[in-house]
């Protein structure tokens, strides 16, 4: 028990680490306003909603042995760290966005983001072929017009010359 919320922690931490990176490389670059935003625009909340989420992340796991008997007791053997697939989370998940992050380049942002959502989905969490289908397919379309459309930052195409 103490060794997998030792884990947790330092999983929290690291991303911490990461979203300070973010924040910092965001003042790097041309932040701009949220009427014109620049390119620094979006590491910046990118890397406060990370902080949060991390912040977040921590007090709740400090403060749910207070109030969660099952967890204060031990009965809870994988602790979340453990997929529907039997893998281990966050090797899995790191991996995957790394390799996502790699294949922006040459495969393009879309495919990329559609194959990592689609392979945490279905493959990682065994979720629906349809449900992760259709997920994959709005969030890789959905961040694409964002980035591209609302926000002005122009995407890897790679494959994918043709798309408007």
């Amino acid at each position: 028990m103490l060794r997998r919320l030792m884990e947790a922690r330092a999983v929290a931490a690291s991303l911490v680490v990461v979203a300070l990176i973010f924040v910092a490389g965001s003042f790097a670059i041309p932040i701009g306003t949220l009427l014109a935003p620049g390119p620094g625009l979006v590491p910046l909340i990118l890397g406060c909603a990370m902080l949060a989420a991390m912040a977040a992340s921590i007090a709740v796991d400090r403060l749910k042995p207070l109030f969660d008997e099952e967890t204060a007791s031990g009965a809870d053997d994988t602790g979340g760290q453990e997929s529907r697939a039997g893998l281990p989370r966050v090797p899995v998940i790191l991996a995957v966005i790394g390799l996502t992050v790699l294949g922006f380049e040459p495969v393009g942002f879309v495919p990329t983001i559609f194959i990592g959502s689609l392979t945490l989905l279905y493959g990682l969490e065994r979720r629906s072929l349809l449900i992760s289908l259709a997920v994959s397919i709005i969030l890789s379309v959905g961040l694409f017009l964002l980035f591209e459309r609302v926000l002005y930052i122009s995407l890897p195409r790679g494959l994918m010359e043709f798309w408007p």
